[in-house]
């Protein structure tokens, strides 16, 4: 965002801005950066499952996909319609 304003690029009128993680320094910007709010302790919870259940050689659905839940947490650096 430094970088577009730098340029005269205005968030979020000119373009909007989204980052992953929902880290703190989000709320340290201005404007405050929208962000993707992940579950971080279920993607290892899950991983770990998964590989535990390799070593024993148990039975696993092929192709198994798991969906986790994320979130967009909207703040000022995407405009809103």
């Amino acid at each position: 965002m430094n970088f577009l304003y730098d340029k005269g690029i205005n968030v979020p009128d000119d373009v909007s801005v989204i980052g992953m993680g929902n880290i703190e320094m989000g709320n340290l910007y201005r404007p405050r950066l929208t962000t993707v709010r992940e579950p971080l302790y279920d993607y290892g919870a899950v991983s770990t499952r998964s590989i535990i259940k390799d070593i024993r050689e148990e039975e696993k659905l092929p192709n198994e996909t798991v969906f986790l839940p994320s979130s967009i947490i909207e703040r000022e650096s995407v405009k809103t319609l």
